[in-house]
């Protein structure tokens, strides 16, 4: 059973989704690069979602990553310390018991938290105290330019280039992804028409 943390923060991701004019999963699959089986069952309520999940989500709806990341790594500790009825009718624990059971929790999170996004494949690099920030590769299909915020080029990118998107917000253009070109280091705007998702990472 979920925690009313996880429960409110997936029905705050479907909130956002309606607010964004309720895109379809073939769109949302298109925005974050995860398949639509994966975002139907994230909404669906069953189980926490994962970190790079929840986030993807978040930013394709136009919002803050980090903030959403924060709200899962709550959801997940609110997992972790659910207070369950005793079985048997035991008695709760006692003051004794709680502090032990307070730390486990903080030792297991990053574990846990690991687990989850490995079965999204994507490896947790981070700790509490260095936290993952979500990137994405994309691979290069066809060459094109590379543009700054102003619109002008500034470099270019060959097929089979690799670019790290950090985010799928759309900032200045519609159909561009800002990202940073593996080859030659140089960050911009990309054509997203020339990009095909490869896998999700972290960085530091």
């Amino acid at each position: 059973m979920l925690t009313g943390t996880t429960a409110q923060l997936i029905d705050d991701l479907r909130g956002i989704r309606r607010r964004n004019g309720m895109p379809s999963f073939a769109e949302l699959a298109r925005r974050t690069g995860f398949p639509r089986s994966t975002l139907h069952d994230a909404l669906r309520g069953d189980r926490l979602p994962a970190c790079d999940l929840v986030v993807a989500l978040a930013e394709a709806c136009g919002e803050p990553g980090p903030l959403w990341k924060e709200r899962w790594i709550a959801a997940s500790a609110a997992e972790q310390d659910d207070p369950r009825p005793p079985a048997s009718g035991g008695r709760p624990a006692t003051s004794g018991t709680a502090p032990a059971r307070r730390i486990s929790v903080r030792v297991t999170l990053v574990v846990t938290a690991a687990a989850a996004l490995t079965g999204a494949g994507v490896a947790l690099l981070g700790t509490a105290d260095e936290p993952c920030v979500p990137a994405r590769d994309y691979r290069v299909t066809r060459a094109g330019a590379v543009l700054d915020a102003a619109g002008s080029p500034i470099g270019e990118v060959r097929t089979a280039d690799v670019v790290q998107v950090r985010t799928l917000t759309h900032d200045r253009y519609p159909h561009r992804y800002f990202g940073t070109v593996a080859r030659t280091g140089i960050s911009g705007y990309v054509d997203e028409a020339k990009l095909t998702y490869t896998a999700p990472r972290c960085t530091s």
